[in-house]
């Protein structure tokens, strides 16, 4: 037997987006490159208005060797991702703030973040570590 259609509840009051609550507009990006090779722009995000917030670039895989960390597969510092930096900077500059996922699929991640400060600590090189008087800025650590 068939129960009577009920109708939606009434629709809620509109939200007060005032200055304490400011609505953030977040991007996951994570494929950076299309199959053929070419690069997925992230400028139109604030070319086009969209009023994007916040981008997350993703995924900094933790391997299995410390100081062994790629963007999805490859180093960071990778040619392939000079545009990438130059546009997280660009957005950077248009005030939006920008992220990075640490973690992933790849064998020594889960081993490594949920492991003691030591194992956590191993994550970076050893030339980039604090405790190196000739530590360079690193991308993960400009994000």
């Amino acid at each position: 037997m068939m129960t009577p259609y009920s109708p939606p509840p009434p629709a809620l009051p509109p939200r007060d987006v005032s200055a304490t609550s400011t609505p953030r507009i977040i991007l996951y990006a994570q494929t950076h490159h299309t199959p053929a090779g070419a690069t997925i722009s992230l400028l139109p995000l604030v070319t086009k208005h969209t009023g994007i917030t916040h981008v997350i670039v993703a995924a900094f895989h933790v391997n299995d060797r410390p100081g062994d960390i790629t963007l999805n597969d490859d180093p960071p510092t990778a040619s392939k991702f000079d545009t990438l930096w130059a546009e997280v900077a660009w957005l950077r500059g248009a005030g939006v703030k920008v992220l990075g996922m640490l973690g992933g699929a790849a064998k020594g991640s889960f081993e490594r973040l949920s492991g003691d400060d030591e194992s956590v600590r191993l994550l970076a090189p050893a030339s980039t570590r604090p405790e190196d008087s000739n530590q360079k800025c690193t991308i993960l650590s400009t994000l």
